[in-house]
């Protein structure tokens, strides 16, 4: 039986978590930009600052945020595929089910 080749075997650890960052961010941001309109609706936000208004205000550290957080995500899976297993044989343990099936 044929083992399927995994994409990151056949690209390159970098090309995937590119291609990853490059699909995650646009939606980071579009989901960011759903959160400020709502809010935008429910209130008049913040006060306008450095010459931009209250949207863009509250849209811009929403998104870095949104980034960022993704990104730290992104580069802690790179690096958790080489960490040997805590669990040995892969298996984790698992206690009987239902917990009162000895009583039964």
């Amino acid at each position: 039986m044929r083992r399927p080749l995994e994409p990151k075997h056949r690209l390159g650890e970098v090309t995937v978590i590119a291609s990853k960052f490059l699909v995650h961010t646009p939606v980071g941001t579009a989901q960011a930009g759903v959160t400020v309109a709502v809010f935008r609706r429910l209130g008049p936000g913040p006060t306008p600052a450095f010459g931009l208004d209250a949207t863009t205000t509250t849209m811009l550290p929403l998104a870095g945020t949104v980034v960022c957080s993704m990104a730290l995500g992104l580069l802690i899976s790179a690096t958790a595929d080489r960490r040997p297993p805590t669990v040995p044989n892969g298996r984790s343990p698992s206690p009987p089910w239902p917990p009162c099936a000895k009583s039964l």
